[in-house]
């Protein structure tokens, strides 16, 4: 999934902004103190890669909700942020919620300060199915089975047989609401005509393959996904979620890392404010690209015994 743009509102000294369209590259251009860092700790605290990214109501929150945030549940919103989703989520995400997946390509995230998100699909398209489409192909049917030629070995009680069920099948979509009951009983009234031993070649038989196959697949698109499924879609795409970045300070380290220092930094309780500094941007450095110092002076050691 990814970032197409985000919105802040009641965090720090923003009320609320316009929504900011992000690019491969986005600059964030404005006067000293006009809100840009806020604007982009926001965004961090959607789902920061480090522990630093923990919502902290007292630097966080605007000094005139302080108050009424903490003596609430703390469910008021300060970051909504629109994805797009990639062909694998959206399917994935239709199957959950069985809609159609071009109504899933989009999904809103929100976070609250209690930390909880919230999920929302604004493109999502109802399933809805008109009758009209089975009273076409059923029609067409019934005028198909009174013209076909029988084989040799079908009999014309078959063919009564075939059109007495059509018409009980006709007579179903007669009713501009279609649901999976109803499809469901036209499949019933479908399986009492197999017969196992039916010619493949049998006009009669492909009638009874195309509108059980018809019918068969539209069962899914009037089918409501449960509760679980619709929580499941929403879990899914937090799981998804981008973890972000953000540097106050970039320019703090050193333009040599020695592995061998670095290691030892991270262990110690007692640097300056200086050496702090550092050793917190390259801990957030190596848990986003998920390695160990210790690890990749391990790495170089082996290749260097290796050339020896």
């Amino acid at each position: 999934m990814e970032l197409k743009a985000f919105q802040v509102e009641n965090f720090r000294s923003i009320d609320q902004s316009e929504w900011i369209n992000i690019d491969d590259v986005t600059a964030l251009i404005g006067t000293n103190e006009s809100g840009k860092t806020n604007l982009l700790c926001a965004l961090w605290k959607l789902n920061p890669v480090s522990d630093d990214g923990k919502i902290n109501l007292l630097s966080d929150a605007p000094r005139k909700l302080y108050s009424q945030l903490r003596a609430s549940d703390k469910s008021t919103i300060f970051i909504r942020c629109k994805f797009e989703l990639n062909e694998n989520e959206a399917h994935h995400i239709s199957k959950l919620r069985k809609t159609p997946n071009e109504g899933l390509k989009f999904t809103t995230v929100c976070r609250k300060y209690n930390g909880g998100y919230t999920v929302d699909f604004p493109y999502e398209q109802a399933s809805n199915l008109s009758s009209s489409i089975f009273q076409n192909l059923i029609t067409s049917k019934i005028k198909i089975i009174n013209n076909l030629q029988l084989l040799k070995s079908e009999n014309e009680e078959k063919r009564d047989k075939y059109l007495t069920t059509f018409e009980a099948i006709d007579s179903e979509f007669q009713s501009p609401i279609v649901d999976k009951a109803r499809l469901e009983k036209c499949i019933s009234l479908l399986e009492d005509l197999f017969d196992e031993k039916a010619p493949k070649t049998s006009e009669l038989t492909k009638v009874y393959n195309d509108t059980y196959e018809f019918i068969s697949s539209h069962l899914s698109n009037v089918e409501k996904p449960t509760s679980e499924e619709l929580q499941k879609s929403r879990d899914y795409i937090i799981e998804q979620l981008p973890n972000f970045v953000y540097y106050s300070n970039y320019g703090n380290l050193d333009s040599e890392i020695y592995l061998p220092h670095v290691i030892e930094n991270l262990e110690r309780t007692d640097l300056g404010a200086k050496e702090s500094a550092k050793v917190k941007t390259l801990k957030v450095l190596f848990d986003y690209v998920k390695l160990e110092p210790k690890d990749i002076l391990d790495l170089g050691r082996t290749e260097s015994e290796a050339d020896t």
